[in-house]
């Protein structure tokens, strides 16, 4: 009888720990999920950031005295201001396109002459 009570001992605590470890893997997905999506979110901004901030650094020699502003929003990139002719314009765009991270661009610019 003594035998029979020590195997139904150790098996109940083996079902309860094994539950109690299924329950919390369970409970903890959803949290774990949570998580991860606030951190692609934060991702996505700071990748919009850096993709900025690698447009400019492009622009820099490009576009150097030209009042251009660069936004970017999803890995999309808005280019307002104004340049001299429509071929400046074409040729910025150009360069923003081959910036790593760029997946389309929005050209606002303006051209003062032609």
């Amino acid at each position: 009888m003594k035998l029979s009570s020590v195997f139904t001992s150790v098996v109940s605590v083996m079902t309860l720990t094994f539950g109690t470890v299924a329950m919390a893997a369970t409970l903890q997905d959803p949290a774990q999920q949570g998580m991860q999506f606030e951190q692609e979110q934060a991702g996505d901004h700071l990748s919009d950031s850096a993709i900025t901030a690698n447009v400019k650094s492009a622009l820099m020699a490009q576009a150097s005295g030209m009042q251009i502003n660069v936004e970017t929003t999803d890995g999309v990139v808005t280019l307002s201001g104004s340049v001299e002719t429509e071929a400046d314009s074409s040729a910025l765009e150009r360069i923003v396109r081959n910036v790593e991270g760029v997946k389309d661009v929005r050209n606002a610019l303006e051209a003062t002459s032609e």
